[in-house]
């Protein structure tokens, strides 16, 4: 079934909580895998056995998964989009709730049409009103900053550990600094 508006806020908070918290696992157990490479040199191949699992799965569910309804609207296939709609849903195609999402769907369809298709030119000069051009820019930005700033991190760490650490090491040394090698 399809989210309400006032659910998705959570929703995706409690996604990107689950998301963070299998980063942090995958960490916790590769860190946990790499302390016997000097005994076992292929250990490496269990975390990365383990975290391809989950990708191939949800690669796999991908095939599974219809069109959205806003991709068939704006291709011109209403009933393919009608049929995704009132299944995402579980409701008939002429219900009033299915009816005023394709309704919602097709206003924003019709406001980027009159707002012109997306140029390069919008990255630099952009004066709409969503200033998809400064939106961009300041994630790029945001982004950039935030690997310099773990780049400089963990070279410091490594200095301050006397060894060269793996790169999927490096989130651990971040969360915890005084991690000492054994």
């Amino acid at each position: 079934m399809s989210l309400e508006a006032k659910e998705r806020g959570p929703e995706v908070s409690y996604q990107l909580a689950l998301l963070i918290t299998g980063v942090a696992l995958a960490y916790w157990v590769d860190l946990g895998f790499v302390q016997g490479l000097d005994r076992h040199p292929w250990l490496w191949r269990i975390p990365l056995a383990l975290q391809s699992c989950f990708a191939i799965f949800s690669a796999s569910l991908l095939f599974m998964l219809p069109d959205t309804p806003r991709w068939y609207y704006a291709r011109g296939h209403e009933e393919k989009g009608d049929r995704v709609l009132a299944r995402l849903h579980a409701l008939p195609v002429d219900h009033e709730a299915v009816q005023a999402v394709k309704a919602e769907i097709k206003a924003s369809l019709d406001e980027e049409d009159e707002s012109g298709k997306i140029s390069l030119m919008i990255l630099f000069w952009d004066n709409t009103e969503l200033q998809f051009g400064r939106r961009l820019r300041t994630s790029f930005l945001i982004n950039w900053v935030n690997c310099s700033l773990l780049r400089h991190r963990l070279t410091n760490a490594d200095r301050h550990l006397g060894t060269t650490i793996p790169g999927h090491q490096h989130a651990c040394v971040l969360l915890y600094p005084n991690l000492q090698q054994s």
